[in-house]
C-alpha cells in the first residue's frame, strides 16, 4: 500500500470511529449541515485528528470532506483549539475519541511516522544503487579508454 493510499485509509478510520462516537450516519462528517452538536464539532476532532495522524495538508484534508479550498479547516482548527483550553467536556470527548483513534491505527499498524521512514529508505536505497551503476558504468568506461 502506497503513502497516499494509507493516509487515505487512516482518514477514513477516523471517520468512521467519529461517526459511531457521536451516532452519525455514514459521511455525517461530509455533510453541509452547521449544527454544532452533530456536525461542526465532529468535523472540528476529524480535522485535528486526520492533521495530526494522516499527514496530509489541510486542503487535502479540505478536499476529503467536500470543500473547495482550506479556510474552513483553519477555522475549525482555531476553534478546536479554542474550546479544547476553555471547554472540559469538549477537552473530555476529544480525549476519549483520541484514545480510540490511536486503538484502531495501532491494531490496523498504520503508523504515518514508520510507513513515510519505510518510503524514504526505499527511495534512499535506489538511488544508492543507482550511483553504483553509475560508477560501475564510468569504471568501465575509464578502464577500456
Amino acid at each position: 500500500m502506497k503513502v497516499y493510499e494509507k493516509q487515505l485509509r487512516i482518514l477514513k478510520i477516523i471517520e468512521d470511529n467519529i461517526e459511531v462516537f457521536f451516532d452519525l450516519e455514514s459521511g455525517g462528517v461530509k455533510t453541509k449541515s452547521r449544527k454544532r452538536d452533530k456536525v461542526v464539532i465532529p468535523r472540528q476532532f476529524y480535522f485535528k485528528l486526520g492533521k495530526e495522524y494522516s499527514g496530509l495538508s489541510l486542503l487535502s484534508l479540505a478536499s476529503s470532506v467536500g470543500l473547495e479550498n482550506h479556510a474552513t479547516v483553519i477555522n475549525a482548527l482555531k476553534k478546536f483549539e479554542s474550546y479544547y483550553e476553555t471547554d472540559r467536556y469538549y477537552r473530555e470527548e476529544f480525549d476519549e475519541i483520541h484514545r480510540i483513534i490511536e486503538l484502531e491505527l495501532t491494531k490496523e499498524n498504520l503508523d504515518l511516522e514508520q510507513i513515510l521512514h519505510d518510503e524514504f529508505v526505499k527511495t534512499v536505497n535506489k538511488k544508492i544503487k543507482d550511483l553504483q551503476g553509475l560508477l560501475e558504468n564510468r569504471s568501465k568506461l575509464i578502464s577500456n579508454n
